[in-house]
């Protein structure tokens, strides 16, 4: 099973985080027009959970999946990988009638059990000029 988790670009100005800063928790949804993702903090002294306010735009839930430098896949993840000895690039989007994950590119739409040597390159938020 996947650990359910998201990330956000923080919009708020406080508590140590800064606007632009990503921060990976537990979604909260829309409260008041605002959007949460709670992280837990653990200074070694003390651990609290934080709600830090978001940019609704930017979440993205994490796919369960990993890049060949072991860092996480979220949806919106702009993507390099390979599929049948040709190279690709693409964007993780959610596909309700499949209840999964897809890479979506101009040449189709590919599962992550089909593709190789998958790379994190950007995401659609900051780069999307990576999928032009």
């Amino acid at each position: 099973m996947r650990e359910i988790k998201f990330r956000g670009k923080v919009k708020y100005n406080g508590n140590n985080y800064f606007s632009g800063d990503w921060v990976k928790g537990y979604y909260c949804g829309g409260i008041k027009n605002k959007h949460y993702i709670k992280i837990s903090i653990d200074n070694g002294l003390i651990a609290r959970i934080d709600s830090i306010e978001i940019i609704p735009e930017t979440v993205g839930q994490y796919t369960g999946r990993m890049d060949k430098n072991q860092k996480e896949i979220y949806k919106n993840d702009i993507l390099k990988f390979v599929y049948d000895n040709l190279r690709f690039k693409g964007i993780v989007r959610y596909n309700k009638n499949k209840a999964q994950y897809i890479i979506y590119c101009e040449d189709g739409k590919f599962g992550f059990d089909i593709i190789q040597k998958v790379k994190v390159i950007g995401n659609n938020y900051e780069n999307p000029e990576l999928l032009e």
